[in-house]
């Protein structure tokens, strides 16, 4: 098993004690520290997937189960809930497990929220080669909590119940940081409120964990100069 440490963070509302002992002006993540988790290597996962077979069912008093197939009597292999295989094994199955955790999850990102609704530009995956590649390392990666952020807040944004126009300036400055940084502090101060309720009242810990990145590019966009530029001569 190999260790690392791994961050933790938190949410305070605006006018809930800080770390610091003061009170929160706006709604912020802060760090509550680090804890060394362990996680296995590959060669330790396939060490154990390797050998694993899908166990045979048995009944409550532990007697393994029979069918008949194509007119013989064969054991019945075991199934759970959802249909999938059973190992024979208590560190395969969590592996496996954690294997369909992923899966599902990845595919409820995907739909549009409350709904069994795929959203546009998107595919539940089908095969290895498109269930590997939003998991991919680096720029994959990177490119994948975007647009499944992006996506989230347009989301959040349809909730706010504004005017169309409104919800289409509010997604498009936070779809483009460039544009946000031209923007009055007044209307900055507006992005930072709704990015900040967006984190705080709309995404899980473990969303908001995922797409920090994102959406700290946003607020960092959203800050606004000491001193402003001497446009005068535009």
């Amino acid at each position: 098993m190999k260790s690392f440490n791994l961050a933790i963070k938190k949410t305070v509302k605006k006018g809930e004690t800080l770390p610091d002992g003061k009170k929160a002006a706006e709604n912020q993540r802060v760090d509550v520290g680090t804890v060394k988790v362990y996680t296995p290597l590959v060669e330790e996962i396939i060490s154990i997937l390797a050998p694993a077979k899908q166990a045979v069912a048995t009944d409550d008093k532990g007697v393994a189960l029979t069918e008949e197939v194509d007119g013989k009597v064969v054991p019945m292999l075991a199934t759970d809930d959802d249909g999938l295989p059973v190992l024979d094994s208590d560190g395969a199955n969590w592996l496996f497990n954690a294997i369909v955790a992923a899966v599902k999850a990845g595919a409820r990102n995907k739909l549009v929220k409350d709904s069994v609704s795929v959203k546009d530009g998107l595919k539940i995956p089908e095969t290895l080669a498109e269930l590997f590649e939003p998991g991919t390392r680096g720029a994959g990666a990177a490119l994948a909590a975007l647009r499944d952020c992006k996506a989230a807040f347009a989301d959040y944004v349809a909730t706010l119940n504004k005017t169309e126009a409104t919800s289409a300036l509010i997604i498009t400055l936070f779809n483009n940081k460039q544009a946000l940084a031209l923007q009055t502090p007044v209307m900055k101060g507006k992005m930072r409120a709704y990015v900040e309720s967006f984190a705080a009242d709309f995404l899980t810990e473990e969303q908001v964990d995922s797409w920090t990145r994102p959406m700290e590019a946003v607020l960092e966009s959203c800050k606004v100069e000491e001193v402003a530029a001497d446009t005068s001569d535009f």
